[in-house]
């Protein structure tokens, strides 16, 4: 896929197409494809192979798993990526960084190569808060379809986007595109100043409640977009020499992730306590990503508090940190005032 940054000029090509077609070009793209689109699963939605045009659903709220589990880890396949809302597409975008920049992935990068992206409006808040990045503009997408009543206005930003907007369904447009926003919303910024108070809230007893809360099971890394902790298994065959190397799965809330050299009881973990691992999936996110690639390791989608059974929000913990941080330099400054 052809990333675009922000600051390119883009000559977008415009078409639009008829909902009521849009079962007929996810068949076409099917037939020649593997394509993966929404569908409902029990009352949520899933990202699934199609084979059934009509099983797809394009008004949907954010899936159970992100659509970057469909690049990692890896598989030997050519899929065609359909149907992402904004937010999933940020994701896509920020994984791009840190799988592809210094050390790339060489799995991850052939499977974006071989992927062509469709984005589409969704009916989730957290569009909105996407639209603000200036991520709908330039880049992330290789086709994107902004509804318009009983129609979509698409826009290709690729090669492959145009070979889909050559196909028969899409028409010449006067549909105005939505004005973009600003590149950075008010929210998004919110995140950086929130950097300070995970970086200096350390001890806090914030940390110390909501990690008594935690389960540890791991489920807010499984389906965050943006955790990519993982670990390799080599399983020899009874063959000589022969034998496969799995990538698998894993989190940092879990004890076994940081330990080393273990054998049975034996062996030395970094983080040994709980509470630390809980702090230190804040201070990745939040501190050390910022730090790496200039932006936060998450996304906003809420995935992480919607499947989380202890129910902890992301977003209350990073509040309370802050507001302890704020009250701690307001009684450093009254203590430096009555000093002098």
């Amino acid at each position: 896929m052809t990333i675009m940054c922000k600051s390119c000029k883009i000559e977008a090509m415009r078409k639009e197409i008829l909902k009521k077609d849009i079962p007929q070009l996810i068949k076409t793209l099917a037939a020649r494809h593997t394509l993966y689109a929404p569908i409902k699963k029990g009352r949520e939605f899933v990202f699934a192979r199609i084979k059934n045009a009509k099983k797809v659903v394009l008004d949907y709220s954010t899936t159970i798993l992100p659509p970057t589990k469909l690049f990692f880890p890896p598989r030997e396949c050519l899929f065609t990526y359909d149907n992402v809302h904004l937010v999933d597409i940020h994701a896509i975008l920020e994984l791009d960084e840190i799988m592809l920049n210094k050390h790339p992935d060489y799995y991850y990068q052939k499977r974006r190569e071989k992927t062509t992206i469709v984005g589409i409006t969704g009916n989730d808040k957290n569009d909105d808060f996407h639209r603000a990045l200036g991520v709908d503009i330039h880049q992330g997408y290789d086709l994107f379809l902004e509804d318009a009543g009983d129609r979509f206005l698409a826009k290709s930003i690729t090669k492959k986007g145009d070979r889909i907007l050559s196909k028969k369904w899409f028409k010449p447009t006067k549909i105005k595109e939505q004005a973009p926003a600003k590149e950075f919303s008010s929210a998004y910024q919110h995140l950086f100043e929130l950097k300070s108070a995970v970086e200096r809230t350390k001890d806090s007893k914030v940390w110390d409640k909501y990690a008594a809360l935690c389960y540890g099971c791991g489920n807010c890394s499984f389906v965050c977009p943006l955790c990519f902790c993982s670990n390799v298994e080599d399983k020899p065959s009874l063959e000589k020499n022969k034998g496969i190397r799995e990538r698998h799965y894993d989190a940092c809330f879990f004890k076994s992730f940081t330990t080393v050299h273990a054998r049975g009881d034996e062996g030395f973990t970094f983080e040994d306590n709980h509470r630390d691992r809980f702090y230190h999936w804040y201070h990745h996110k939040f501190v050390q990503m910022l730090a790496e690639i200039g932006k936060p390791g998450c996304v906003n989608c809420g995935r992480c508090i919607k499947y989380c059974p202890a129910g902890i929000n992301f977003r209350e913990v990073l509040e309370e940190v802050k507001k302890e941080l704020n009250q701690l330099m307001k009684t450093l400054e009254h203590k430096n005032t009555r000093t002098k």
